[in-house]
């Protein structure tokens, strides 16, 4: 949310109190850890900036495009056991869905990336060199969901983790509330990024660490603590001359962005807080602060989390979950947006996220009445744009890719990820630029796990990173997000899946990866870094040219061998009989195509053309 100068109006009344934990008191008795309640979203980047501090220029673009989710989660977790020195986590909530009064936020967010993306097109042409617009950092779209599989990888951590029907503000605000209540001493301190946590109610006990402050040092004894500052909204709402409850704080805040002139003389004086007496606070302003209504248990309670915030979103938007939302809200008419992650693409080609609409359009159909018009919110040429989906009458030939699935497909090769694979080759086919087999590998080696055990991958260089194979991961990654948001929904209680769904393709999904195993960007670029990149003073036909005719076996590796060689290296011995049975089929396609058109030429080379007519 974000209230201009909340914070430092507030230190004029009390300034936050330093502490560090965990504490022993006198007698030696075993040290104290308050409660933690952590918005999680807030959590997973704040980790974020922090690891983008610590690239150097060189590394920027191969770290930001080539995202280690991995070790991203590692530095998730190290900071969830450095929490813990001093504190006990008691909850962690990630946001769900987002309120309807932030749709013009969203898009300007969404148009402002997109502004910074078609600059750095411009700027630059080949390889992308983000150091062109320093001010533009794409944020890893799958950032939440590597942040949410990261504690629940660990047992000590997933019970507490939750993928709540809003933002998580309002739920962590809750939880400590409850904590505080319940106990008559101990502290529940809400950790986060959004300093208007302290506008909710609180009790005496609950306090606000926000995630800049939080230190985490080695004492004089050796022995590790967690040093916070902490600010008590109890205690201010008490200066304001409040009963506790945050009406005054609440009243505060809004005068900070709706009658600041009233601010100054709020919190100064002998009898701070009497100008606030007479305001009234906006009702739609006022529903942000308040607590959610707890879910009752009955046959379709939504799962406790979803791995990502904007598949969560999408459920939450639907007639069957929507009763869940807080605050309460429902979209006007029967359009409902939906805002698809946004993706580091190239500008000059139609969006990425054309890849997968046959999978999300079931999913939406199964999650919504038929009368129900999805706004797909994504990027459009250098605009952001909506692609309406009509339930009741979606007919065409690329939304029946779902259910249809590909019959080309072998037994053996009936894998659910290769879908996505053939869809973009389809997509390149169709266009009259058919992929190379480079390329057809590198998704391949992207959606394939490496073998435990196998050799360390090629380094990645800024300049491996250019538009057309950046692009490429886009559409891998759109292809993939849209078999897990329906393998997600899919598996959703109590959802009517016949006519919609085939059970073939629900068995298909479960057997769908983890949605970070099937894109792999280091894998991806791993194929590129044996293959000449260098086509300085080429033409563009000629460039065209040399990615058709790029074939591995005649291209040589750094080490002697060949690409194909070491790409065999990427996979399994399974795994490389399903690549060679890919690139076969794709063979006989373009066999089969150019004889086709062959015979298309021998018919016509006979006729002749007399007064516009053609004869022959």
């Amino acid at each position: 949310m974000g209230i201009p100068q909340l914070l430092q109006t507030f230190e004029k009344l009390k300034k936050p109190e330093t502490k560090s934990f965990p504490v022993t008191d006198e007698n030696g008795a075993s040290p104290h850890r308050p409660a933690a309640v952590i918005d999680g979203s807030a959590l997973a980047y704040h980790i974020l900036s922090r690891y983008l501090k610590n690239l150097s220029k060189e590394n920027r673009v191969p770290s930001i495009l080539g995202f280690e989710y991995a070790a991203y989660q590692r530095s998730v977790v190290s900071w969830l056991r450095e929490i813990e020195y001093g504190f006990k986590i008691i909850g962690i909530y990630i946001d769900g869905h987002l309120p309807l009064y932030k749709t013009e936020t969203r898009i300007s967010r969404i148009q402002t990336s997109i502004a910074h993306l078609s600059r750095l097109r411009t700027l630059s042409t080949s390889t992308i060199d983000l150091s062109k617009t320093p001010n533009f950092t794409p944020t890893p779209p799958l950032l939440i969901a590597a942040f949410t599989q990261a504690i629940l990888n660990h047992d000590r951590w997933k019970e507490l983790v939750a993928t709540v029907p809003g933002e998580a503000d309002a739920f962590c605000a809750k939880a400590a509330w409850e904590y505080s209540s319940s106990t008559k001493d101990d502290l529940a301190v809400v950790f986060t990024s959004d300093s208007d946590l302290v506008v909710y109610p609180a009790r005496g006990h609950t306090r606000v660490a926000v995630f800049n402050d939080v230190v985490f040092e080695t004492g004089a004894d050796g022995k590790r603590r967690v040093k916070v500052s902490l600010w008590a909204p109890g205690h201010i709402e008490k200066i304001l001359g409040g009963d506790g409850d945050s009406e005054r704080i609440m009243r505060l805040a809004w005068c900070l962005l709706y009658d600041p002139m009233k601010v100054a003389k709020a919190v100064s004086g002998s009898n701070k807080g009497a100008s606030l007496k007479g305001v009234v606070v906006g009702k739609e302003f006022a529903e942000q602060y308040t607590f959610p209504v707890d879910i009752e248990e009955d046959s379709i309670v939504p799962p406790r989390v979803i791995l990502d915030s904007r598949a969560a979103e999408v459920i939450y938007s639907s007639q069957i979950y929507g009763k869940y939302r807080h605050p309460p809200s429902s979209p006007k008419g029967v359009e409902v947006p939906i805002y698809l992650p946004v993706l580091v693409e190239d500008l000059s080609k139609s969006s990425a996220w054309a890849i997968g609409r046959g999978f999300r359009t079931t999913a939406y159909k199964l999650l919504f009445n038929k009368d129900t018009v999805i706004q797909e919110m994504h990027r459009k040429g250098v605009a952001v744009n909506k692609t309406h989906i009509r339930l009741a009458n979606e007919t065409t030939e690329d939304n029946q890719l779902a259910e249809d699935g590909i019959s080309e497909l072998p037994n053996e090769l009936n894998e659910v990820k290769l879908k996505i694979v053939f869809e973009i080759l389809a997509e390149y086919e169709n266009k009259n630029a058919p992929l190379a087999e480079v390329d057809i590998l590198a998704l391949l080696a992207a959606t394939t796990k490496l073998p435990t055990g196998s050799s360390t991958l090629p380094t990645t260089w800024m300049n491996q990173w250019t538009w057309p194979r950046t692009h490429l991961f886009a559409q891998l990654m759109a292809g993939a997000w849209s078999l897990y948001l329906l393998k997600t929904v899919a598996y959703l209680p109590n959802l009517n899946k016949k006519g919609i769904i085939d059970d073939n393709l629900i068995q298909l999904l479960s057997s769908f990866p983890e949605l970070l195993d099937v894109m792999d960007a280091q894998r991806f670029m791993a194929v590129y870094t044996l293959v000449p990149a260098d086509r300085k003073g080429m033409s563009k036909k000629a460039k065209a040219r040399a990615r058709k005719k790029v074939k591995l076996e005649h291209v040589a590796s750094s080490d002697g061998g060949s690409v194909k060689g070491f790409v065999k290296k990427l996979f399994t011995e399974e795994d490389w009989k399903g690549v060679e049975s890919v690139l076969k089929i794709v063979g006989d396609m373009r066999r089969a195509r150019e004889e086709e058109l062959e015979d298309d030429e021998e018919e016509t080379s006979g006729a002749h053309s007399y007064m516009g007519m053609t004869i022959g």
